[in-house]
C-alpha cells in the first residue's frame, strides 16, 4: 500500500487533500553515533547479527558499523521509497537538489537516470544499503527474522491509530527491540503487547544527552546481566508525557534532555 492510500485509509473522513502527512513525513539521516546513543546499544552488541533500521529515512548505518569493524545484516526499511533526504547533513542535501531537480523535472532515459540516481545515493550517503520500502502495518519479513530491530526517530511518526498494528509487527519480526523516543501512551501499548507476545521490558529510561548515556549494551548476554543486576524500579523509568504526536518530541526538557524514552524489549525465549 503506498504512503498515501495508507494515510487515506487512516483518515477516511478526511479529503485526500487535507490528509496530514504524518507518517514518513519527516526524513531524516541519522549517523550511528547518535542510534549509540540514544537507543543504547553499542556496536559490538550486533556483530554477526541480523538488524532491521525501521523507519531508516537516509540513514546508512551498514555503512557506519562496517568502518568501526563491525560486520552484521542491515536491511534498512522506510515507507517512503529510498528517501534521499538527510537533515543531519545539510550540505549533503543541497549538493544534491540539482540532480534531483534534474531527474524530476526533464525526464533523462533510463540509462541517465539510473547513473543520475547513483549518484544522488552516493552524495547524500545511502550508496550501497540494502534498502526494502514497506509499510510497518505489514511487514515483508518472516517471524523472527531479525536479531534486532532499531526504531530511531520513527515510531512517534506512526499515527495513533496504527501503532498497535505496528508496535505487533516489529515484535513478529524481531527478538531484541530497541525503540525511542516513546512515551506513556507508547509505553502503556507497549508493555501490554509485551506481556502477549511473550515479551519482556529490559529498560526504558529518558533519552540521554550524546554525554549523558545511562545504560549501554555491548554483548548478548548483556541484556540479561542488566536485568539480574538491576530492579524493575532502576530499569524502567515510565515517561510522564501521554501525547505521542509528531510534535511532541521537536523541543528540548527544561532539564535538557530530549522528550521521551528508549525502550528496550527482548522476547522472552532468548
Amino acid at each position: 500500500m503506498s504512503e498515501g492510500n495508507f494515510l487515506s485509509e487512516i483518515f477516511s473522513d478526511r479529503p485526500a487533500s487535507k490528509t496530514p502527512k504524518l507518517e514518513g513525513a519527516i526524513v531524516t539521516g541519522r549517523s550511528w553515533i547518535e542510534y549509540q546513543s540514544m537507543l543504547g546499544v553499542k556496536p559490538e552488541a550486533l556483530k554477526n547479527e541480523t538488524v532491521l533500521n525501521f523507519g531508516s529515512g537516509a540513514s546508512n548505518i551498514g555503512r557506519d558499523l562496517k568502518t568501526k569493524g563491525v560486520d552484521c545484516s542491515v536491511i534498512d526499511l522506510d515507507l517512503k521509497y529510498d528517501p534521499w533526504e538527510n537533515s543531519e547533513n545539510p550540505f549533503r542535501l543541497f549538493a544534491a537538489i540539482p540532480v534531483h531537480l534534474y531527474l524530476k523535472y526533464f525526464n533523462p532515459n533510463e540509462q541517465t537516470r539510473q547513473k543520475l540516481v547513483n549518484l544522488k545515493r552516493k552524495i547524500a550517503g545511502t550508496e550501497g544499503r540494502n534498502f526494502v520500502q514497506g509499510n510497518g502495518r505489514a511487514l515483508p519479513f518472516p517471524d523472527e527474522a531479525f536479531d534486532h530491530v532499531l526504531g530511531l526517530w520513527s515510531t512517534y511518526q506512526i499515527p495513533p491509530e496504527a501503532k498497535e498494528s505496528v508496535y505487533r509487527e516489529l515484535m513478529r519480526v524481531g527478538k531484541t527491540l530497541h525503540l525511542g523516543p516513546i512515551f506513556k501512551n507508547d509505553y502503556d501499548l507497549l508493555s501490554k503487547l509485551a506481556a502477549e507476545q511473550d515479551f519482556e521490558v529490559v529498560a526504558c529510561q529518558p533519552i540521554p544527552l550524546l554525554k549523558d548515556v545511562p545504560f549501554m549494551f555491548s554483548s548478548v548476554e548483556d541484556y540479561s546481566r542488566y536485568m539480574n543486576q538491576k530492579d524493575q524500579e532502576e530499569r524502567i523509568s515510565i515517561p510522564k508525557r501521554a501525547d505521542s504526536s509528531v510534535n511532541t518530541m521537536l523541543g528540548m526538557k527544561s532539564a535538557g534532555r530530549k522528550g521521551g524514552n528508549t525502550i528496550i524489549l527482548r522476547r522472552k525465549s532468548l
